[in-house]
């Protein structure tokens, strides 16, 4: 079994937070409701579907949006 990869061209070391935007205002699931008790997920309304991946607590407060490709922005 190979290990994945720990260096990598940005230096992102630990997730820390992860944000999905939702449309829509429907009720969540108990699955959603737990992950979000854990403190590392948050969801919140959107116009469409977005996530977030925040590393390092944003400490270095730079970010990339890779829309319209991907529905996802790295956030460290």
């Amino acid at each position: 079994m190979s290990r994945q990869p720990t260096g990598h061209a940005l230096h992102l070391r630990t997730l820390t937070g992860l944000r999905l935007g939702l449309p829509g205002k429907g009720p969540r699931s108990d699955a959603a409701r737990a992950a979000e008790a854990t403190g590392l997920v948050t969801l919140a309304p959107a116009e469409s579907h977005i996530m977030t991946l925040a590393f390092d607590n944003e400490t270095q407060g730079q970010s990339i949006d890779l829309r319209p490709e991907l529905p996802l922005v790295l956030s460290w």
